[in-house]
């Protein structure tokens, strides 16, 4: 839209009744994902649908970007949140896995740091094939749905009591 401000809503297409920032759009549970492709026309952007899944769901957290993939804790209200990697482009997913419950994600140093709800912490290299393990460790005791936070080389988690 021209003229729009720095983190004003871009474009409109309703899911769920909601307009959203970004062009991937998760929704809680039962609402699903739909992927937005932008494109800039003169002075203005053009948004169409790219994909839609109703399959997707962000269960809880946060979902990244790397490399083309989008990397996620998918599951509804009632169903195991499995890690969930999903082509970017087309929404086709590569696998999903049970390692992780509920997970949240920061990305540095092209590692993939992860905090599951059980105040678990992983260091992961992703890729559409799978997830391998670096280093793994157990950090909180309490329910940690934040995802963790990067401040230079120092690591914050934390969960409902504390943190770390």
């Amino acid at each position: 839209m021209e003229g729009a401000l720095p983190g004003a809503i871009r474009y409109r297409r309703g899911h769920a009744g909601l307009d959203w920032p970004n062009p991937v759009r998760f929704g809680w549970y039962e609402a699903g994902a739909k992927a937005i492709r932008l494109k800039r026309g003169g002075s203005g952007v053009k948004a169409t649908e790219a994909w839609t899944s109703n399959r997707l769901r962000l269960h809880h957290g946060n979902a990244i970007h790397i490399d083309g993939t989008i990397y996620f804790s998918s599951g509804g209200k009632s169903s195991v949140a499995l890690l969930t990697a999903v082509d970017a482009a087309t929404g086709n997913i590569h696998g999903q896995e049970r390692a992780v419950s509920q997970a949240t994600f920061v990305w540095a140093d092209r590692k993939l740091i992860v905090l599951d709800q059980t105040g678990k912490v992983l260091l992961a290299d992703p890729s559409p094939k799978g997830w391998k393990v670096l280093a793994k460790a157990e950090l909180l005791s309490g329910t940690a749905w934040t995802p963790p936070s990067l401040a230079g080389t120092r690591l914050y988690v934390r969960d409902r009591r504390s943190i770390q």
